[in-house]
């Protein structure tokens, strides 16, 4: 009986000194990357007007990158290309209450910015998500 005892402690603090370490390694990986359950993603795809060159849109996105970092609640943004030439803008906030506020402001300052000139309004879906769940 004491020799089961000594084994299952034994087994205990194995387990512990293995979890401990990716336990900590995986709060590591949420810092850096900065995105924490309850953060909100607002992802909007679009595609470009006809004629407007990838190097015009990606000068004019210079201006929305100053905008968005300058936000309170702003976590980071991927602006990406799709294979069918449309793309897929994804920002992540703080909260809904960030995200839902600089919706609003994103376009009372920037609705008449080349960036919005450039795109497509027809094309323009934009759709808000909670993070429940985060892996490293």
């Amino acid at each position: 009986m004491k020799a089961s005892i000594m084994f299952v402690n034994a087994l205990v603090s194995i387990c512990i000194l293995l979890i401990a370490p990716a336990q900590v390694y995986a709060e590591e990986l949420t810092q850096e990357s900065g995105i924490i359950v309850g953060n909100v993603i607002e992802a909007t795809s679009f595609r470009l007007k006809q004629g407007i060159t990838v190097e015009a849109f990606l000068a004019a996105n210079q201006e929305v990158n100053a905008w968005v970092q300058a936000q309170e609640g702003f976590q980071s943004r991927l602006l990406t290309q799709k294979k069918n030439a449309g793309w897929l803008d994804i920002l992540i906030w703080e909260n809904e209450n960030v995200a839902s506020e600089i919706d609003e402001l994103f376009y009372r300052d920037m609705g008449d910015s080349e960036f919005m000139q450039l795109l497509d309004p027809e094309s323009v879906e934009t759709s808000f998500s909670t993070v429940i769940v985060k892996l490293p």
